[in-house]
């Protein structure tokens, strides 16, 4: 069929990166915001302390429903905007709009089931124990702590570690593009620029954006997202003339 170009953004962007691996003769293009390829390498090798940021990733593998109580109570989903975005203006806003969304139950329960489903604990007792964890996470700011984290067999077997822009075919490497806000507090910048090092990386990192960069600075990304798809749908048409 006709191959496509695709856009993804955090969730979106992981799944975008597992299709070119798996499927690279489908894409024209690949875009991917907030979160780059190499993460999981990355943050065993570049950036241990995003594992603190991430921390709420242990908290949503509580078993239901009390991880869906917290984010619809208690203003969670608010302070998470704040954390993720700290510069947006209009966070506040779309962060009550999404906890009005999520208020029902069975909604933020699909919500959290990504989280659940990708971190791949297999028992409630393994949930317990990283949940445990939690009050450490702020000692992987000691080196020689952090350095520790590479050699945690729950992150290096970890399936999603083999997003790698390396394991995607050479022909369609050099057409993905990641875009990063400078601000994000989800997923922190040191990943992108320890992505850019890779020879066929495509790396921008957009000032005064966090984590909903598409939102906080939606003029700059709509313009780096056009170019790149104008780009390379004009070299497939010059391929087929």
């Amino acid at each position: 069929g006709q191959r496509v170009h695709v856009v993804g953004h955090d969730w979106g962007s992981v799944i975008a990166q597992r299709a070119a691996v798996d499927s690279p003769e489908a894409f024209l293009s690949v875009t991917l915001l907030a979160v780059p390829f190499d993460f999981y390498k990355n943050v065993l090798e570049v950036c241990p302390t995003q594992a603190l940021a991430s921390s709420y990733m242990c908290f949503f593998q509580l078993p239901h429903p009390l991880p869906e109580l917290l984010c619809i109570n208690h203003g969670y989903i608010e302070r998470l905007f704040q954390t993720w975005s700290p510069t947006w203006g209009e966070r506040r806003v779309h962060a009550i709009a999404v906890r009005d969304e999520l208020a029902n139950l069975s909604a933020i329960t699909s919500a959290l089931n990504y989280y659940r489903a990708n971190i791949c604990l297999d028992s409630t007792l393994l949930r317990l124990f990283l949940l445990l964890l939690l009050p450490f996470l702020p000692l992987l700011r000691l080196p020689f702590v952090s350095n520790l984290i590479k050699y945690v067999p729950l992150l290096s077997h970890h399936p999603l570690h083999s997003l790698q822009l390396s394991n995607v075919e050479r022909n369609l490497r050099c057409r993905v593009l990641q875009i990063g806000g400078v601000n994000d507090g989800c997923v922190k910048a040191e990943l992108f620029t320890a992505a850019s090092l890779d020879k066929d990386a495509n790396v921008f990192m957009v000032e005064a954006a966090g984590h909903w960069l598409h939102l906080e600075q939606p003029s700059k990304v709509n313009l780096l997202i056009l170019a790149h798809l104008r780009k390379h749908h004009a070299r497939e048409r010059d391929t087929n003339v």
